[in-house]
């Protein structure tokens, strides 16, 4: 599939921005494909199941703008979070899945990955403070004291709510735990063909000097992945030169990327004040409901440079009330408005980023107003800069 065909990433579309690529090298030793860790009805993406929960993210420490890999054995954790705005203190709990480098569970039982106990509760819990809309916080950290995980990889994290005798799914979110076991050194070039003008090829060399490996092309898995973005990865890559000391990717259109033009991005931190791209704001109990300036799509559009956060939000509130942006921070209703004809009933147009949790969310699918020729969504945001 490509952008054109699809337009499925409306505020993502396609020009010539840097990106920021993950070169994920994965050593394929014992963990095959299997179904012992499957739970049932989980989909090994990030996924949110209850509508009440809203902000959901998983990040490194306290950067806002971080992808969700840390190092294994480093001190700086995982922090998963999100908010129940039915308030009140729910039951969740929690456990945590290694997958194969397809994101499929691997054949490991979960006391062979990981060292504590296999179902957890959620514990750290606040609530809303001096807000117009009343939610809970749920905040967890990875690894903990109740869980530890052995071995470097992909991981689905699975959080449950517990309702009476019920266990229903609330939420899934992909991590990686990563060893620097093969030093990597990559650049970023303009391609030669068709792609030369709207197009990033990534060329890298892995050093094997100090890790033995007998066939690299069935004991590595190597995987590239743009923006952090799973559903244009590249993988299943040869090496198209290796010796003794170093392995070679260096194809001029299996590693090349379609680029980006920059993220759209507004800011709901003030809700008092009309900031860039907000065209008005206006309260009904219980919401601020802001109203943005129509987008249009920019695909054919000269590409401009901006400095952005490349599809991340930062959760912030200009209001000098605020002491914890966690539980101090409201909600707002935002309306975004893209001015395009209506395509074809199979083509789908969708808010893409963070806030979507990098997937093409149903949540944040825009729907088609015919009176206004133009698509559009309501989202239910935290206040900050998207």
């Amino acid at each position: 599939m490509t952008f054109q065909n699809n337009l499925r990433t409306i505020y993502n579309s396609v020009a010539r921005k840097p990106q920021v690529y993950f070169l994920v090298i994965l050593l394929i030793l014992c963990f095959q494909s299997g179904q012992v860790s499957a739970q049932t009805g989980v989909e090994y993406i990030n996924k949110v199941y209850m509508k009440h929960l809203h902000s959901v993210r998983m990040l490194v420490g306290e950067w806002e703008t971080s992808y969700p890999v840390i190092e294994m054995n480093s001190e700086a954790g995982l922090v998963f979070s999100f908010d129940d705005i039915e308030a009140g203190q729910k039951d969740f709990e929690y456990t945590v899945i290694h997958c194969n480098s397809d994101w499929k569970p691997s054949n490991l039982q979960f006391f062979e990955y990981a060292e504590g106990f296999e179902f957890n509760s959620i514990r750290e819990i606040s609530s809303s403070r001096n807000t117009f809309v009343a939610y809970t916080h749920y905040s967890l950290q990875l690894p903990n004291e109740d869980l530890q995980l052995k071995y470097s990889g992909n991981y689905l994290l699975v959080v449950y709510q517990h309702d009476g005798n019920e266990q229903k799914i609330a939420c899934t979110w992909r991590f990686m735990m990563y060893e620097n076991a093969l030093p990597v050194t990559a650049g970023v070039y303009q391609p030669a063909g068709s792609l030369y003008d709207t197009g990033q090829k990534l060329s890298f060399v892995i050093n094997r000097t100090n890790y033995s490996l007998f066939d690299p092309s069935r004991e590595l898995k190597v995987v590239i992945m743009q923006n952090n973005q799973s559903y244009n990865a590249i993988s299943g890559l040869q090496p198209t030169f290796m010796n003794n000391n170093e392995l070679v990717y260096d194809y001029e259109d299996k590693q090349t990327f379609t680029a980006s033009n920059e993220y759209r991005y507004f800011s709901t931190r003030n809700v008092k004040v009309l900031s860039e791209r907000v065209k008005s704001i206006q309260f009904k109990n219980p919401y601020y409901y802001i109203e943005l300036f129509p987008e249009s799509p920019a695909y054919f559009d000269k590409y401009s440079s901006r400095e952005d956060i490349n599809g991340h939000y930062v959760i912030k509130s200009d209001l000098h009330t605020v002491i914890d942006e966690n539980t101090d921070v409201d909600y707002s209703m935002v309306h975004i408005v893209c001015n395009m004809s209506r395509l074809p009933d199979n083509n789908k147009v969708y808010v893409f980023g963070a806030l979507s949790g990098w997937e093409f969310s149903d949540a944040c699918e825009m729907k088609y107003n015919a009176d206004l020729k133009a698509y559009e969504s309501l989202l239910m945001l935290k206040q900050g800069y998207y």
